[in-house]
């Protein structure tokens, strides 16, 4: 045990460290997309690598073969076969000027190079000397062991490009293909050609492009200054999948080194997001069953966004434990408060039944009184305390959406005479409270039409709704909001409902008012102002 340590202080800055670098759930899902990503793309690219490092191994096998029966070829020609004159024109010189060999490198590449179509057929040509023919046959035998052993395909030919060693198409002339034609200037040339035509596509098991072309080098035979002829060889890569399988063992840890990769990804997923949320969620199901229960601390958070979820989840726990407690005790509180005054009312009630004096009436008559304006007071504070908590729905809606709404539900003509494009900051549930409530005062004051007026500017947008009713007297303008105040209690009016669309016009960040300037001097009804800031 290391000596000296204060473990409460390195406790302490661990967590610290934790807190300040835990990765954010954005970073954890970008890294994972990345790694998934980069999974099939290595493939590709292995695959893809594979199979061009294959068909240059293919071209250096063609070289080095090629090579060989050009030198063969070379030694056997003893000026019978003429050539033209190429000093100048050969590319590939066999030394630099300290005297190194220079080798001819493969140089085909399957992501680059163009893949040209299935070599053209031989046409007719010159015949051929007796000492062509004569070297043909010499060349045959080493050419068919040589193809044999390698599965490479060979043709000789001659300076010019006729073929003088090459089974069916001796005596044909092949100086008109590409590499042919540039190998006669005394230029090495390999080319890509698709090894199938009009044939159908190879079977499924040949999945490497490389199963479908050929490779063709064209190896130019110089002997002093002069090509003397040409060695034309040609070979399919091997298929991926087979070469593939011989290298199985070093496939084998490709492989596992994938699926190592994709269990590291699922247990990052697991431990920095699946798991927490998980605990979160079987604590957030207690909870839901008991109110009361206080949420335990996670062992392992994982991401930012996790720890700050869990916080939230902590605080709204308590919350609701809190809120549950309170609703307990307030219940309770509400109960007492309620019993007493309900039972001093009920105890009188019974005593006035009997034979009483009037002062013993009058006295009891008192304390019912008392007792009924207490639960007055007490309820009108209950109702205060519950709007007060009472939470805001925000939101927007369009106005004129809500004055159809509004033709479908009250018998009032609405009338406007420009476009209602106004949107209103506030939920439409709100929006047809406010309107609902000023279109049923407009109808029970006689009002049989309504009409409506916007004004908007950068700062704040007005809305007027008028009717053309019996009006509001001026006496009681400064009271039509006041809670309870109505001139209509007999008929059942409880003087909320002005109050009630004022108080939900405040609460969305607008006002409501009465505007009795806007009607023209022999013009009667009521006519109300709805107005909020532009910006919201």
């Amino acid at each position: 045990m290391v000596s000296g340590l204060d473990w409460p202080i390195v406790t302490s800055t661990w967590k610290k460290f934790r807190a300040k670098y835990r990765p954010s759930l954005g970073k954890i899902a970008s890294a994972v997309i990345l790694i998934i990503l980069l999974l099939p793309l290595a493939s590709l690219t292995f695959m893809r690598l594979y199979e061009n490092l294959l068909i240059q191994q293919t071209e250096g096998e063609l070289i080095s073969q090629s090579a060989v029966l050009a030198a063969v070829m070379s030694n056997n020609t003893d000026g019978l076969l003429a050539g033209e004159k190429v000093d100048t024109l050969i590319t590939h010189q066999l030394e630099d000027e300290d005297g190194n060999y220079i080798p001819i490198q493969p140089s085909l590449d399957l992501t680059q190079d163009e893949i040209f179509g299935p070599r053209p057929d031989p046409i007719s040509g010159r015949a051929l000397s007796k000492a062509e023919v004569d070297l043909g046959y010499e060349m045959f035998d080493l050419v068919t062991e040589t193809q044999r052993i390698t599965l490479a395909g060979f043709r000789i030919l001659s300076a010019d490009g006729m073929v003088i060693s090459g089974r069916a198409e001796v005596g044909q002339s092949l100086a008109h293909v590409p590499e042919i034609s540039t190998a006669m200037i005394g230029e090495y040339k390999s080319v890509m050609r698709d090894r199938f035509s009009d044939t159908p596509a190879p079977a499924l098991a040949s999945l490497s492009r490389g199963t479908e072309i050929r490779i063709y080098v064209a190896m130019p035979v110089v002997s002093d200054g002069h090509v003397v002829g040409i060695i034309y060889a040609s070979r399919t890569p091997k298929n991926v999948l087979k070469d593939l399988y011989a290298q199985r063992q070093r496939v084998f840890w490709v492989l596992f080194f994938i699926a190592a990769s994709a269990i590291l990804v699922g247990y990052i997923f697991i431990r920095m997001v699946s798991r927490p949320i998980s605990r979160l969620e079987a604590q957030a199901q207690k909870i839901a069953k008991d109110p009361l229960i206080s949420p335990e601390a996670l062992a392992h958070y994982g991401t930012k966004e996790v720890k700050s979820l869990a916080d939230s989840f902590t605080k709204m726990a308590n919350a609701l434990s809190e809120q549950s407690e309170y609703i307990r005790t307030f219940s309770a509180h509400v109960s007492h408060e309620l019993k007493s005054p309900l039972t001093s009312i009920i105890g009188a009630s019974e005593v006035l039944q009997d034979d009483l004096s009037e002062s013993e009436r009058k006295k009891f008559l008192k304390n019912i009184d008392k007792q009924a304006h207490r639960m007055s007071r007490l309820l009108e504070q209950l109702r205060d305390l519950a709007k007060a908590e009472l939470p805001k729905i925000k939101g927007a809606c369009d106005l004129g959406e809500l004055v159809d709404k509004l033709g479908e539900n009250y018998a009032l003509e609405f009338v406007y005479d420009q476009a209602l494009d106004v949107k209103i900051p506030m939920s439409l549930q709100d929006g047809f409270a406010i309107f609902g409530h000023l279109a049923d005062n407009s109808k029970r004051h006689g009002a049989k039409q309504v009409a409506i007026q916007t004004h908007q500017n950068e700062d704040q947008v007005k809305i007027l709704i008028c009717d053309d009713g019996s009006g509001i007297p001026k006496a009681i303008q400064d009271q039509i909001f006041d809670a309870f105040y109505t001139t209509r209690r007999e008929a059942g009016g409880t003087g909320m409902g002005l109050g009630i669309a004022k108080a939900l016009a405040i609460a969305n960040g607008g006002d409501l008012v009465l505007a009795q300037d806007q009607l023209s001097q022999d013009q009667s009804g009521a006519c109300f102002e709805l107005s909020f800031n532009a910006a919201q």
